[in-house]
């Protein structure tokens, strides 16, 4: 894991996803396992956090592994790529 690249992702999910409610730890530890093959106490110990932001996992997940994502997680995928995404994107 890059912790630059998650501490960007935790500013902004806290400067413009702030509405966005992470889910149950459960959840959160299923979604860390499949996309990034990390538990989440591990990465949690390895970036000295006692706590994860599930928004910017995800988003930090949708950067760094989008094959990934979109075939594992595809609802999440459209999700938030849209938030980095270059190409606009129209609404459907």
């Amino acid at each position: 894991m890059n912790p630059a690249l998650y501490e960007w992702c935790s500013i902004y999910r806290e400067e413009i996803l702030h509405h966005l409610a992470d889910p149950p730890a459960e959840q959160t530890l299923d979604f860390c396992m499949r996309a990034l093959g990390k538990k989440t106490e591990d990465i949690s110990n390895w970036l000295g956090q006692s706590q994860l932001s599930f928004a910017a996992l995800a988003l930090y997940a949708c950067i760094s592994k989008p094959g990934i994502m979109q075939s594992e997680f595809p609802d999440v995928f459209a999700r938030f790529q849209v938030l980095y995404s270059p190409k606009p994107v129209k609404a459907s």
